[in-house]
């Protein structure tokens, strides 16, 4: 697929993008019913796709170093080209992605609008947002009502001066239902995404709580890391219990005793959804 797919997705004339048809199972509605078992088999064949989308608003070089160490590692793992998306507005000139476009909440809203139509239950979806992340002020000092952490809303910041809200990034993914999504925040306040969008069939990590601060990037970069094989090894750096893969819950927890700032609890990591963790993988395979 040409390299510019992506910048159909966010620039007008949506009505010429044609979804591949390999990606979804056609079913005739006028044929005959299949015996559940031989449907089970159908859906079983059915190729399952891995989707990336990859969100900073940051030129620091930290943000561009976590956003070059997440895509290559997910091209590690299986991830296509084709299949990743990446809204980075640094200047820097990367090597490894392409700079698909701005990182604006009309252009987010516009690619996940189509992954929707694009992504389905037999597919892996996988986000990861680094930047700068606020919470909503205690009105308490303006003498209005105190509202309480639980109450007060996680933020990110755009380009343009622009605010991405945790409630919003909920709604934008509520229609992307993959068989497992997994987000990553590593923002300050990222707790209050994790919250909102882990459950179901998401699994959301945060490099801290709701109402701490995060540091650095070392909670990001430790927990791609961990996917990585050991020098001269196939056995990969945080495969804790020696099976040969890497489970999000394995990664999460090398993460966390990774970052030093974890480690002496200035903050401290999140893992939130009702799946079981340790029995999903980043590359997809069952």
């Amino acid at each position: 697929m040409p390299k510019n797919r992506f910048l159909k997705y966010v620039a007008g004339g949506f009505a010429s993008i044609a979804i591949a048809s390999n990606v979804f199972f056609n079913v005739n509605c006028a044929s005959t019913l299949q015996r559940p078992s031989s449907l089970e088999k159908k859906i079983n064949q059915t190729p399952r796709e891995k989707y990336a989308v990859l969100i900073s608003a940051e030129s620091e070089p930290r943000h561009v170093y976590n956003l070059n160490w997440a895509y290559q590692t997910l091209s590690e793992l299986g991830y296509f080209d084709k299949n990743m998306y990446v809204f980075d507005d640094s200047s820097a000139n990367s090597n490894i992605f392409i700079r698909y476009a701005l990182t604006t909440k009309k252009n987010i809203l516009k690619l996940l609008n189509n992954l929707s139509k694009e992504i389905d239950s037999n597919d892996i979806f996988f986000l990861y947002v680094t930047g700068h992340g606020y919470i909503e002020p205690n009105n308490d000092d303006n003498l209005l009502s105190n509202n309480k952490i639980e109450d007060r809303i996680s933020y990110i910041e755009m380009k343009f001066g622009e605010y991405l809200y945790s409630t919003e990034l909920k709604e934008y993914l509520a229609n992307i239902q993959p068989e497992v999504g997994i987000c990553l925040f590593d923002q300050c306040h990222s707790g209050g995404f994790a919250e909102l969008i882990g459950g179901e069939n998401y699994v959301a990590i945060s490099a801290c709580k709701k109402d701490e601060s995060s540091q650095d990037n070392g909670f990001p970069i430790a927990f791609f890391t961990s996917f990585k094989k050991k020098l001269s090894s196939e056995i990969r750096i945080g495969d804790s219990n020696s099976d040969g893969r890497v489970s999000i819950y394995e990664a999460f927890i090398h993460a966390k005793v990774k970052d030093i700032y974890s480690l002496n609890g200035r903050y401290h990591p999140q893992l939130k959804s009702i799946l079981n963790s340790d029995k999903i993988f980043l590359d997809g395979k069952k």
